[in-house]
Formats: structure tokens, C-alpha cells, sequence
């Protein structure tokens, strides 16, 4: 099993996320600033929505662990969330072994209470330094009469359709299987099956990657490292990823 103890290999995902429709990625509300917008977009301090990697890695784990279907975190937490619990293990190389055999291909790939994960995902910055927001108007439906509830007008502050992020995720000592599922979940998110931000069901938070290229980075016997960058389409991703643990 491949731990954080040595390094073995680390790929990087970079590419341009483009927005296909609108995003929103909702900053808390100030309820008494008057005239302010009820949801408004992170930004970042030069004014600048942008997508916290927080928001993105979020987004992928739970479509990961849906498709997974695995035991939810609370299993390996429980295990390990004492000492006494940890120091059967007598080394931390064996506790460590410990973690990673009872935790999950989510847990591994994107961490728990007690792992760090695998993944990083960085915040997408917008390519242009200026980035003009948009204001949606709505209000919200009654779930029973299916009409609109009296008062209940609100604004959305979204990034518009066309706007550009820079993109970029990356993994370290993945295993063969974990770089195989690493790369398809890149390469599902790359094709825009995944939306992202809120009010998806509102059509908001498409996107998609353009201009995709996979990074490897190895360990060398006698050298420091080896690097190789490929650039590939959507539908390469996956294999383009897997080569970090081929020898």
C-alpha cells in the first residue's frame, strides 16, 4: 500500500474550466447591509469570483462515493479516534498500514478524520484579471400548492456563461487502481458531468475543461526525478493519468 512515507509518483491535471452555463458559488449573506444581494458570489480580495478547491473536490467525492457506494467515513474514524486505540499498533508505519487497509477508495483517494488524502484540488482562479457578475432574480416555489411564496424574492449574484478558470488537480503514491479511477473521475469531470456551485437544478454550474494536459512526476533511481507532461483531449485523460504508476 502506498502511503506519504516515500515518495513514489505525483500527477497534476491542468487545464481552462469554462463555464458552460452560469455558476454560483454562494458567499454568506449579510442580511442587514441594505441593498445587498441575498446570495452572492465568493470573491476572492481583488474582487474577483473565483471557485475555492474546497467547492470542487467536494463536488467530486460525492459523486465518487455515490458511484462507490462504500461505508461512510464514520468506520475508520471510530477505529482509530483514540490513543489507546493507535498505540496497539506499536510503530506509526503499522498504524499507518492500519489506516489505509480499513478506510475506503474515497477515504484514501480524498482523506478522512484520520488520513490525509491523495487528492488536491486547487482554487480556480478566473484568466481574466476582471470579471463581470451577473444578478439573477427569483422567488422561491411552495413545495405543496406549487406557487410562489408572498415575499419570498431573492437575487443571485452568478458568474456568466463563458467565463474561464485556470484548473488544476493533482495526486500523489497513487496506486495502479487509484490512478485508473483517479484519471475517470477527471475525465467524467472534464466532459462536464459534474456541475458545480449551487442551484443545479436551476440549470446553473455546468462546465467543462478545455485545454487538458497530465503531468507526471516519478521518483528515479540515481536521479532526483523524471517529469513528463502529455496533452491530451477529454477522452485521454484517463490513460494519460494511469502512466504515473507504470514503471
Amino acid at each position: 500500500m502506498m502511503t506519504f512515507e516515500k515518495f513514489e509518483n505525483r500527477v497534476v491535471v491542468s487545464a481552462k474550466l469554462v463555464a458552460v452555463t452560469p455558476i454560483f458559488v454562494g458567499a454568506r449573506a449579510d442580511s442587514f447591509k441594505p441593498g445587498a444581494i441575498n446570495g452572492s458570489c465568493v470573491k476572492d480580495v481583488y474582487g474577483r469570483p473565483y471557485i475555492p478547491g474546497s467547492s470542487l473536490k467536494g463536488v467530486m467525492r460525492a459523486f465518487l462515493s455515490c458511484v462507490l457506494d462504500e461505508t461512510p467515513a464514520v468506520k475508520v474514524n471510530d477505529a482509530f479516534k483514540n490513543k489507546d486505540q493507535r498505540d496497539v499498533y506499536q510503530t506509526p508505519q503499522k498504524l499507518a498500514d492500519a489506516v489505509v487497509a480499513a478506510s475506503t477508495t474515497d477515504e484514501r483517494l480524498f482523506g478522512s478524520q484520520v488520513m490525509a488524502g491523495k487528492v488536491k484540488i486547487a482554487d480556480a482562479i478566473p484568466v481574466e484579471d476582471r470579471v463581470a457578475t451577473e444578478v439573477r432574480n427569483g422567488v422561491a416555489i411552495d413545495r405543496d400548492t406549487r406557487t410562489a411564496l408572498g415575499g419570498a424574492l431573492f437575487d443571485t449574484e452568478v458568474v456568466p456563461s463563458g467565463t474561464m478558470f485556470d484548473f488544476k488537480a493533482s495526486a500523489e503514491n497513487l496506486t495502479s487502481d487509484e490512478a485508473d479511477l483517479f484519471g475517470s473521475l477527471m475525465e467524467y469531470f472534464a466532459d462536464g458531468n459534474i456541475t458545480v456551485g449551487g442551484r443545479s437544478r436551476a440549470g446553473l454550474g455546468n462546465v467543462e475543461l478545455r485545454d487538458v494536459s497530465v503531468t507526471i512526476h516519478r521518483a528515479a533511481l540515481k536521479k532526483f526525478l523524471t517529469s513528463e507532461t502529455i496533452k491530451c483531449g477529454k477522452s485521454e485523460i484517463r490513460e494519460a493519468v494511469k502512466k504515473c504508476s507504470q514503471n
